[in-house]
């Protein structure tokens, strides 16, 4: 199965998020970015254009809110982002409207959640 050719970003410092949720993406053929800071994931964003992201409300450098906030005004064409958090509680949701952030997933999530948010676009339709 061919890789779209725009990527699908992760943004966490958990290492086990990060691994199931790259493990199962790739699965179904998708290219798939991994930073570990808000900082280098803003950098992965503006070099490749992913047209998804999955990012962490808190993780090194730039926070999820941030990180969201830069990529939609830094990045030409800014991603659908789904921000992950273990405190929601602490977020408001009409603080997403300047972010680009679409959907707030709380942990623990299942990975069946991602999947249902992730855009139309399947590999094998963008490679034809």
């Amino acid at each position: 199965m061919e890789t779209t050719s725009r990527p699908i970003l992760i943004a966490d410092d958990e290492i086990h998020i990060v691994t199931m949720l790259k493990r199962r993406l790739v699965s179904l053929g998708y290219e798939v970015l991994v930073a570990r800071s808000g900082d280098e994931a803003l950098e992965m964003a503006k070099a490749s254009s992913p047209f998804f992201a999955v990012i962490d409300f808190q993780m090194p450098g730039l926070n999820g809110v941030q990180l969201a906030t830069r990529i939609k005004t830094e990045v030409e064409r800014p991603p659908k982002i789904v921000m992950l958090t273990g405190r929601s509680h602490l977020i408001e949701e009409h603080e997403f409207e300047p972010t680009g952030i679409t959907a707030l997933l709380e942990k623990p999530f299942s990975m069946q959640q991602v999947l249902e948010l992730i855009p139309d676009a399947r590999p094998e339709e963008d490679a034809a």
